[in-house]
Parts: structure tokens; sequence; C-alpha cells
């Protein structure tokens, strides 16, 4: 198996000899979403019966909501958005697609898992009233959404699909392939400053005294003490972000 990642700005791979090229757009310029759509297609690639070499370009596009997504519907419509972006800067620069562009966007959701009164200890960072006139808390939950873009044509379909594929004719135009990562509970901290309009990745910092986390570890690697950084974190989901590239006969409509 010989596989060459590439992260750059600008396409100046030299292609080698009896090599697929994978061009890769990435909607974002953050260094562990760029690690996370790396290691999800190394993953993919890592076959012995494939010479892949993978030429992934960054673009920093806009998401086209807020800076602080809530919900699933804002947050996969940020990271479609993302890829579309990516998907249309590659174009531009390139004078050709790419095989497959990435958007990636993360986001948060309120849950509320129990019903507590006003006298309890619990997170009250979201209190809201129930029917019968008493405060119920929520829980503030982290989540993700992926988004893949772009036409399943021969060549990505040769170079991403998994073995059991049966024919498939290609795309007549860009389809999507979705995915959203594991949700988990944020601590009553960061949901206090996040309810008071703060960003998740500055109320991470502020909370846990750092700088940067959403560039390197991540709340999520804070949270689990770098068990699970940011970039792990995203790579699972984008791998079943890309599961309509790897059975395009069981998808053939891709995912709106």
């Amino acid at each position: 198996m010989s596989l060459t990642s590439i992260i750059t700005d600008i396409f100046t791979t030299e292609e080698r000899p009896h090599t697929f090229i994978l061009r890769v757009a990435v909607g974002t310029r953050n260094p562990a979403k760029i690690r996370a759509a790396e290691r999800a297609l190394r993953q993919l690639m890592e076959r012995p019966d494939r010479n892949v070499q993978v030429v992934v370009q960054s673009f920093d596009v806009p998401s086209g909501i807020a800076d602080q997504p809530f919900g699933d519907d804002e947050t996969c419509e940020g990271a479609k958005n993302r890829a579309k972006g990516a998907f249309a800067a590659f174009c531009k620069r390139n004078g050709k697609a790419p095989h497959v562009a990435i958007g990636m966007e993360g986001g948060l959701e309120w849950r509320t898992p129990d019903r507590r009164t006003a006298g309890d200890t619990a997170n009250e960072a979201d209190p809201t009233m129930n029917g019968n006139g008493e405060h119920e808390t929520k829980d503030l939950y982290c989540m993700a959404w992926m988004a893949i873009y772009g036409r399943r044509e021969a060549l990505s379909v040769d170079m991403l699909a998994s073995k059991d594929t049966t024919t498939y004719y290609g795309d007549q135009r860009p389809v999507f392939g979705l995915a959203k990562a594991a949700a988990f509970p944020l601590p009553w901290k960061i949901s206090e400053a996040v309810q008071k309009g703060m960003e998740l990745g500055d109320a991470t910092d502020k909370v846990f005294d750092i700088e940067k986390s959403k560039q390197g570890l991540g709340v999520v690697g804070v949270l689990t003490d770098g068990l699970v950084d940011r970039s792990h974190y995203y790579e699972q989901a984008l791998i079943l972000a890309l599961i309509p590239w790897m059975r395009p006969d069981l998808y053939p409509q891709g995912l709106s």
C-alpha cells in the first residue's frame, strides 16, 4: 500500500505513475478539523489493493449561520454550506472540481433529562417554566454535523467504494452525504457562559483557563483528558458521512 496525505493550500502535487489522486476540498482553516478529514480519508484509503494520493486543500468559507449554532437543523445547514463553499472555491482555484468537498460544523443542543424544581442545585443555566408552574432546567450538549458534497463518478467510486458495491452509473449533479457526531453533556459553568452569549470555544478557554482550545483538543479533549480530541471526535462522523460514497448503489440519490 502506498498512500501519501498532503495538507496544502496550493495544488502543486506531481502525480505519481499508476497513482489515483483524490482531490479533497475542506471548508475550514481550523487545523483540528483538517486533521480529522485527513485521518478519515486515510482510514478508507489504507487498503493493500489501492495506491492513492490524497490532496487536501483548505478554504476559509462562511457557514451562513450564527457563529454559535443551536440544534440539528441549523448546525447541519452550516456544514452543508461550508461543503458547498469549499467545492466552489476549489473549482475557482483549480479549474476543476474536487472529488469530495467537506464541511464540518459544531453545534449545541438543550436537553431536559428530567423535571427539577427551582430549589434544586442542578444546572439552572437555562431555566424554563413547565405546564405546572414549576421551573425546569435543561442540560447543554455538544454535537457536530458533517457534510460531504460532490459527484460520485467512476474515479471517486473506485477509490472510496466498498468491495460489496454493485453497479453504479454516477451522479448527474453533486449530492450530499451527512452524519452527526455523538452528543455529550457540557459542565454547567460552560452552559452558563454560553447562555450569556459566549461561543463554546471561548467559554471553554475561560472556564479552564486555556487558549485556542477549539484549534487543538477542543472541549471534548479537555473533558476526556485527551482520550478523544476534537480531530478524533470529528473523524468517525466523517467516515459515516462518506457512506453514500462507499455504498453508492444503496444511496442512489445521495442525501438532502
